[in-house]
């Protein structure tokens, strides 16, 4: 029956299979690894072709080691072992569905490569993908991924530091009993300096864990391999800081302070709040909070950078979000919009409390900053090549159109499509605020 099966796939399947499936594999979530921990994996299926185009179709079995194949290598070309049991799941047949992608359409996967192969020595690999989307067999059509990763496999903890201090060095400075202001600055001088090892001496990674998809081992590997986009204020190098204020109780602290970056040319400020205590006889940081103007005491509050105008704003924008710099796009982009039309929101915003929409709107911002929400979702995710073409503004309002250019690959060759941007922005706070990108709109230009 299996053999009957397979022969109707093979027949059947190049009907539906013209438009090609581009299959690309990046990590999920990369870190520090080390022998046989988990290396988890995205992999993307998208069709490519021209609005227009036919559907890519294709099989996708249940258990996805059917669906998808990979080959890692040390750099001298040796092998890996394939994983305990991948022999017998190749040899058991299985259920699968048929998939339909629309041109522009994508699909995503989070995989394990431990279930593909053994993960035991230290070493430097490169790895390749493999999609077969007539399932497996000798016959049947295989995709390989447009890229390769490379992978780096540390010794074990237990046996290497690597570049964590020593533990004598790590307690001397820990004995030092450092006051809750002199613990922030030193950690943001040290993350600023990239030194790393130096920067997590003071924070405690049970308590920052608690508010982060991460447990506390995997931040703490990181944040070693310069991984900071989990934590307000240490995302980024401050250039400098301003200590508003400290509040020291017995076991408590709170530090509020204002910290000066520089990215992409651009200078601003943050307000930030951080929470410190002392559970094992030293203060350590628990918890960094970024705070917008209206949060901050009253007293304390202060104002960024003078305002970019609107063209330099979109500009910002765009240039932080081809880099996936989502703290930075925050800053230029009012969300509201792109939520609020989010299919799980759309019929049921208008019914919403502000604290709903409040804690949706949060959601969303960490999703995006943490690389877990859908690419399809991500805003502005066709920029490619791009120019201002138009502007106008009055001292309120105003909008930025932007054409983009994005090549696809077709059976003909290249593709050049034009889309245009429309940015529409506003300041929300009057004529002396910043500039605000508060939505935008895309439409094909047929050239």
């Amino acid at each position: 029956m299996l053999k009957r099966l397979i022969t109707v796939i093979i027949l059947i399947f190049p009907a539906f299979a013209h438009a090609d499936v581009n299959f690309s594999i990046r990590y999920y979530d990369k870190t520090i690894y080390y022998p046989e921990d988990p290396v988890e994996l995205k992999l993307t299926l998208v069709n490519q072709s021209p609005p227009g185009s036919e559907d890519a179709a294709f099989f996708l079995a249940d258990d996805l080691r059917l669906s998808f194949g990979f080959d890692l290598r040390s750099l001298t070309g040796e092998a890996v072992s394939p994983a305990e049991g991948y022999a017998a799941a190749l040899n058991s047949p299985g259920g699968y569905r048929y998939v339909n992608l629309a041109p522009g359409q994508e699909l995503s996967m989070v995989v394990k490569l431990n279930d593909w192969v053994q993960i035991k020595e230290p070493e430097q690999y490169r790895l390749t993908g493999f999609f077969y989307p007539q399932l497996r067999g000798p016959q049947l059509k295989t995709s390989q991924a447009d890229n390769v990763l490379n992978l780096t496999v540390l010794p074990n903890r237990e046996n290497h530091w690597m570049d964590k201090l020593e533990e004598n060095i790590r307690s001397a400075l820990v004995s030092r009993e450092l006051d809750p202001v002199s613990v922030v600055k030193e950690t943001f001088e040290s993350r600023a300096a990239s030194k790393f090892n130096r920067a997590i001496i003071y924070l405690d990674m049970e308590s920052l864990a608690k508010t982060l998809p991460a447990p506390p081992d995997t931040l703490e590997k990181s944040l070693l391999s310069g991984i900071w986009k989990n934590l307000p204020g240490l995302d980024q190098p401050s250039v400098s800081l301003d200590i508003l204020s400290s509040q020291v109780y017995d076991e408590e602290a709170i530090v509020q302070l204002i910290g000066y970056y520089q990215n992409y040319g651009e200078q601003y400020d943050r307000n930030l709040r951080i929470y410190l205590h002392r559970p094992n006889g030293y203060w350590a940081i628990r918890r960094l909070e970024s705070l917008s103007n209206d949060d901050m005491d009253s007293s304390l509050r202060r104002y960024a950078t003078p305002a970019m105008n609107p063209p330099e704003v979109v500009s910002a924008l765009i240039k932080a979000a081809i880099k996936g710099d989502w703290d930075i796009v925050f800053r230029y982009y009012s969300i509201s919009d792109t939520v609020k039309t989010l299919p799980e929101y759309m019929d049921s915003w208008k019914n919403m409390s502000s604290v709903e929409h409040n804690r949706a709107l949060a959601d969303y911002r960490t999703k995006v900053i943490n690389g877990t929400l859908n690419t399809n979702q991500l805003p502005l995710g066709e920029l490619e090549e791009w120019e201002i073409s138009s502007v106008s503004y009055t001292e309120l309002s105003g909008s930025v159109i932007v054409r983009n250019f994005k090549t696809y690959s077709t059976a003909a060759g290249p593709l050049r499509q034009q889309t245009r941007y429309t940015f529409r922005l506003e300041r929300p706070s009057g004529v002396n605020g910043k500039w605000l990108v508060t939505r935008y709109d895309t439409a094909r230009v047929n050239e």
